[in-house]
């Protein structure tokens, strides 16, 4: 496995102390190619891929999802396979969805909830605040199956509480949640638990990929993808095999670091000095202002 990020960063530091500008060039063009895999493909490692796997990343593709995650979900189903085409989905926008490609192109049916009023072009977007106490509560108001294909959390701060609730009483077959990509594994990292949490835009919010992994082993479900902007991660059921999708489990294979991270804090579109010795490459996907200043727990004792 080759960290794309180290390998810019090695040769950066061999572009500095070269004064050949054949090799020069030669360097610049290399940096080049590994920063618009990093960038714009949202890729962290070089791996090869055994030809009897699956990897999801592969199959990224925007139809009505915020980023590309339209593409891993339909990958995912013709994997596995339907059963009773239903959804669940909260915050849901008009657009945007990450259950609109399964509803509008694979006839599933379902409920979507947002805590504001909320106008939806294909189906009804129900009005509802959404915390750990209250959700298995909506469920059952909503006449939610016990057994359903797909769930889609997304409330942006108590992510991680929501996931566990629900997963206690109902079972999904596929779950997207939203994580926190500020923290690599294997930092174990959870907001503390507000019922009147939202998401400040800042980095302190929902939880890491690891705290996401471990809960979710705990509940039965296997982590097999993390597309590549950094925002979702993508479980299957464990009764289910998933055993085809590379990486399975394996969080720091799945690990996509946050390519919506804070923007440039310095003049003219770059990042302050203070800022670079501080972070370093980290510059052209986020790091972690501030955090160490709040209060986080675990997921071992939340």
């Amino acid at each position: 496995m080759l960290s794309i990020l180290g390998c810019i960063t090695y040769l950066s530091q061999s572009l500095n102390q070269t004064r050949d500008p054949h090799e020069k060039q030669i360097l610049e063009n290399i940096i080049n190619v590994y920063s618009d895999l990093y960038i714009n493909y949202g890729l962290d490692v070089i791996n090869r891929i055994p030809d009897d796997k699956i990897f999801l990343n592969k199959f990224e593709n925007h139809v009505y999802s915020q980023f590309r995650e339209d593409g891993i979900t339909e990958k995912i189903f013709e994997t596995i396979g339907f059963t009773n085409k239903f959804y669940v989905d909260f915050g849901a926008t008009d657009t945007t969805n990450n259950s609109e490609i399964l509803h509008k192109k694979h006839g599933f049916n379902g409920v979507l909830w947002n805590c504001d009023d909320t106008p939806c072009h294909y189906t009804t977007i129900y009005k509802e605040r959404i915390n750990s106490e209250n959700v298995t509560d909506l469920f059952k108001k909503y006449s939610v199956p016990k057994e359903f294909d797909f769930l889609s959390i997304d409330v942006d701060f108590n992510d991680w509480y929501i996931f566990r609730n629900i997963c206690k009483e109902y079972h999904p077959r596929v779950i997207i949640t939203e994580y926190n990509s500020t923290f690599p594994p294997p930092e174990d990292k959870i907001v503390m638990y507000d019922p009147n949490g939202s998401w400040n835009e800042d980095t302190y919010y929902g939880a890491s990929i690891q705290a996401f992994y471990n809960l979710a082993r705990s509940l039965g479900y296997s982590l097999v993808a993390s597309e590549s902007m950094g925002v979702n991660l993508f479980f299957i059921r464990d009764d289910i095999n998933s055993d085809m999708f590379y990486g399975k489990n394996d969080v720091n294979i799945l690990y996509r670091t946050p390519k919506h991270g804070h923007s440039p804090c310095g003049q003219n579109g770059q990042h302050s000095t203070e800022c670079m010795k501080i972070y370093g490459m980290d510059k052209i996907c986020g790091h972690k202002p501030h955090t160490e200043e709040l209060k986080w727990t675990n997921s071992t004792i939340a």
